[in-house]
């Protein structure tokens, strides 16, 4: 078949089936003979002020960032950022990614690049190519693409997986961006809505599967039930997930000391009873004061808990984040009006600044700032609470713990947490907190 019609069809203008011989030459007996040129369409002279407008508004390519930089970042994910979500196999989406043009193995490797692309200290730190746009302009872009593939109404209501991956890292996208907290909301709703659909919240589901699909899928699950419990202590949300399924098991997987953070903050994360969530998102007036005795004493037993050697340094600057943020909220929200002695308040104060602290002068300050949260509220949480303790002044006696908190509390109002971090970082380390420390 030709790609212009033949000789005899274009001089009598009638549809040719450019076949040979075409069917109407066939029909007459005639020779069907195809040496004629396509002619040009269009004006044949423009003005160059014309031509060059054409060739300006012409339409652009839609490719946002080339394969081979989406790969490095699936890399780099693999390298540092699998251990947080470890529910994407990258080696296996780069395999994919030749055949995944039309599927969501292609989003769901674009979104994990735009969350990278998205966090400004990950991308100074360990990111070294050179995009032709700024880095979050990119993110933005690769969002705006992947959210329209998933609102395509011939795919928008087909769920799998990879969907859910697409909600889950749509909704990570929107946390880091601090104007975005309806957005990142929205997500994590449509991710958890999906994996009910899939029955990931269901045992017998998993009644019929491989040793392999179970893990994976059940990471799935607690990849969201971290995330929703985050957003109900950040966002006042309620829950919609319970523990209702066995935690993944370290056994399955290939390289079982890249899960051991994972499993860490799910242990962190179910510590409150739902209760308590209830109480922060104002569905209930009344706990257990027991209950609430017990959650203080296990928050501060996991805190003494030791860090394997094999965890990567983003691991436990994590579970130091998390452990001090629940801490934090729980107490300030929550316990605070149980707690009538301002002394042992203020002991639970400087318990916990201690226990961070001896964490980060072990850690570069960047893993910090590129932590699961994505934003700094972990951070502002942690500092809210130290202030509402103390106030701006500490009048109790002298100690190196007390100087401790005195110096956090200075910082609260810093807008740099890189700063703040390697200013406190350098006290600690020196064992002495200088009096007049300031940023």
């Amino acid at each position: 078949m030709t790609a212009i019609a033949c000789n005899a069809c274009a001089l009598r203008k009638i549809r040719c089936n450019r076949e040979q011989p075409c069917i109407y030459c066939k029909s007459k007996g005639m020779s069907c003979l195809y040496t004629r040129h396509q002619q040009k369409r269009g004006p044949k002279n423009l003005y160059p002020k014309t031509l060059r407008r054409i060739i300006n508004q012409g339409p652009k390519s839609d490719k946002i960032i080339s394969r081979e930089r989406i790969e490095e970042l699936l890399g780099l994910y693999e390298k540092y950022y699998y251990t947080i979500w470890p529910v994407v196999s990258a080696n296996l989406i780069i395999e994919n990614l030749e055949s995944a043009e039309d599927n969501l193995s292609l989003d769901v490797a674009c979104l994990i690049s735009a969350v990278l692309l998205n966090q400004p200290s990950f991308v100074n730190s360990f990111y070294q190519s050179k995009l032709e746009n700024p880095p979050k302009a990119v993110a933005y872009d690769l969002v705006l693409k992947t959210t329209k593939n998933l609102n395509d109404m011939s795919k928008r209501f087909l769920i799998s997986e990879n969907k859910v991956l697409c909600y889950y890292f749509l909704h990570v996208y929107y946390r880091s961006c601090q104007e975005s907290n309806e957005m990142s909301k929205l997500y994590l709703r449509e991710a958890i809505t999906a994996a009910h659909i899939l029955g990931l919240h269901d045992p017998a589901t998993y009644d019929d599967m491989g040793k392999e699909e179970i893990h994976k899928k059940r990471k799935l699950y607690y990849l969201l039930f971290i995330a929703e419990r985050y957003m109900a202590l950040n966002c006042r949300l309620p829950l919609l997930l319970e523990a209702s399924i066995p935690l993944p098991e370290i056994s399955e997987e290939k390289d079982f000391h890249r899960i051991d953070g994972f499993l860490e903050i799910i242990k962190l994360v179910e510590i409150p009873s739902s209760d308590i969530y209830d109480l922060l998102s104002n569905r209930k007036s009344i706990v257990d004061q027991i209950e609430l005795t017990r959650i203080i004493k296990e928050m501060h037993e996991t805190f003494a808990t030791k860090y394997s050697d094999c965890m990567s340094y983003l691991d436990i600057a994590n579970i130091s984040l998390y452990k001090c943020w629940i801490q934090a909220v729980l107490l300030k929200e929550a316990f605070i009006f149980f707690i009538r002695d301002p002394d042992n308040l203020n002991t639970y104060a400087i318990q916990m600044a201690q226990n961070f602290l001896n964490t980060i002068t072990q850690i570069d300050p960047v893993f910090f700032e590129i932590s699961d949260s994505g934003d700094y509220s972990f951070l502002n949480a942690i500092l809210k609470f130290f202030k509402s303790v103390a106030g701006d002044t500490v009048e109790l006696e002298n100690s190196y713990e007390l100087d401790v908190l005195r110096l956090i509390i200075k910082n609260c109002s810093n807008s740099s947490p890189n700063l703040w971090y390697t200013s406190i970082k350098s006290q600690i380390t020196s064992n002495h907190v200088s009096e007049d420390i300031g940023l």
